[in-house]
This record gives structure tokens, sequence and C-alpha cells, in this order.
């Protein structure tokens, strides 16, 4: 399976990752509006909260992924990390996972695919997924369409997908909220949270 890189992917990402064992992350492709790429989904009490990183202003969706530069002149990361502790910091694993997760935050990151990657990699931890495997892929190349992720896991795209419900921290206003960033599924069910993938 062959997956694109995401900011703190969905749990559709993860659960795709666990049923498959291992996945390739495509690391030669040109960066692609409207995606994950560099937005996120949290839970807020009025539902889904996007977050976005800024990016330098340009052509970035001719741009090689990993070329893509963060817009450090905003102040994207002391906005996240604010609204992800306004909308999980009663949640019962916020104060768990804090000091693994903030300093993603406080770290400044030039490249959008550094930032990703390293995000993954702490959150593959926290999650103890540590028989699922990742390569990164050295060109671009096609792939069977029964292989090929990179195209389905996408803002406002419906996906035929039974997702596991659990217990949200806004669910009693929004009800069961699928497909959220990870971090929703980590804050909210903890060292349970790889069961619901």
């Amino acid at each position: 399976m062959i997956q694109t890189l995401m900011y703190f992917p969905p749990t559709l990402f993860w659960s795709l990752w666990k049923q498959a064992g291992q996945i390739k992350i495509e690391t030669a492709d040109n960066y692609q509006k409207a995606s994950y790429r560099n937005r996120v989904h949290i839970a807020g009490p009025q539902g889904i909260q996007p977050l976005g990183i800024p990016l330098l202003k340009g052509k970035n969706s001719q741009k090689p992924y990993r070329e893509v530069v963060i817009d450090n002149r905003q102040t994207w990361q002391r906005t996240h990390w604010r609204a992800i502790t306004a909308a999980y910091g009663k949640s019962p694993f916020f104060e768990h996972y804090e000091s693994d997760l903030r300093p993603l935050f406080e770290q400044s990151w030039e490249y959008l695919f550094a930032f990703n990657l390293e995000a993954l990699k702490v959150v593959k931890r926290l999650l103890k997924m540590d028989k699922e495997q990742y390569v990164l892929t050295e060109k671009y190349e096609q792939y069977p369409e029964s292989e090929d992720f990179r195209q389905i896991i996408r803002p406002n795209r419906d996906i035929n997908h039974k997702f596991v419900p659990y217990v949200q921290v806004f669910a009693d206003k929004t009800g069961f909220v699928p497909n959220l960033s990870v971090l929703d599924l980590l804050f909210c069910m903890g060292p349970e949270a790889q069961r619901f993938l």
C-alpha cells in the first residue's frame, strides 16, 4: 500500500496502515491543494474544526512536496497548539501525551514534509504501532489501484469505511464525528486507541 504523508493524519490512514502492516510513504509527488498535507480536522464544540499550516505563497502545486516551505511569519504553531489545548485539554489523556506532542509546536520547521514526517514518528510511537513499518519511496511510480491510496483520504470526500465509535469530548453536542485527526483518538482513548483502528 502506498499513501501520502499528512498533517496528523485522520484515523482512516492509521486503520489502513494497521491492516496492511506496512506502507510506502510517497516522497516524490508534487504538492496538492485541498489535501490533508497541511490541514487537520479536530473536534470542537460546534463539530469539525479545521486547522491549516500556512505555506509560502507561490505555485506549491507544481513543486515537489518535499520542497514546500512553511510560512513561519505567521504564528501557526501557537494558534494550532492553543486550538488543540482548548479542544482536548479536558480529555482523559491530554496530559498523558502533551509532553510528547508540544515540542512539535515549539521547534521551528522549514519544510512541511519534514514536520509531517516527525509528527508521524511521534504518533506511531504513542499508538505503540511497533509491528507496523513504513518505507519512504525514492521515485514516483504507478501502482495497482488496489494498492494506491494516495488520493483516497481527502477533506470533504465521502469515505466508504465503517468507523468504530469511541467517546469523544464533544459527543454530547455533536454526536460521534468519524475520521478526525488521530489526535482526537489519542486524547480520548489513550492506550486503548489502537483498538479503535
